[in-house]
């Protein structure tokens, strides 16, 4: 089970996974959020992926995951908050993502409320002219 939100205005994705999570419903899952993405036509982008209430939490999916992560940032995300279901694998995707989580490109949280995403270039420019 999945959902995805889009917010449009602040170029935010927020996609949530739950239950028990098999190869099929992460092909689509991933079908449906590059669908979404290319929507933005090159456009930056910020997405949180939750998948802290999702089961069966294996290396396979782990890997789908990570390269659900690679091909959004090929489609132009600036920044990707993913939320894990424990402390265990906050710290092992950490460490397998460690470069991308060293340029501020990922983060990974235990808590939807912890994730923290820096500001999109055009947000930036509209603070700093106000």
């Amino acid at each position: 089970m999945f959902l995805v939100s889009f917010y449009e205005e602040k170029g935010f994705i927020e996609a949530s996974l739950g239950g028990k999570l098999t190869p099929g419903e992460l092909e689509v899952f991933s079908e449906e959020l590059f669908e979404l993405v290319d929507s933005f036509q090159g456009r930056p982008y910020q997405l949180l992926l939750d998948y802290s209430r999702a089961h069966g939490l294996n290396p396979n999916a782990l890997l789908a995951l990570g390269e659900i992560r690679d091909k959004c940032h090929e489609r132009g995300a600036s920044q990707i908050v993913s939320v894990t279901p424990g402390e265990a694998d906050l710290e092992n995707e950490t460490a397998y993502r460690l470069q991308h989580v060293m340029e501020g490109r990922e983060a990974y949280v235990l808590d939807p409320a912890y994730a923290k995403f820096t500001p999109l270039a055009s947000e930036a420019d509209a603070l700093r002219a106000a």
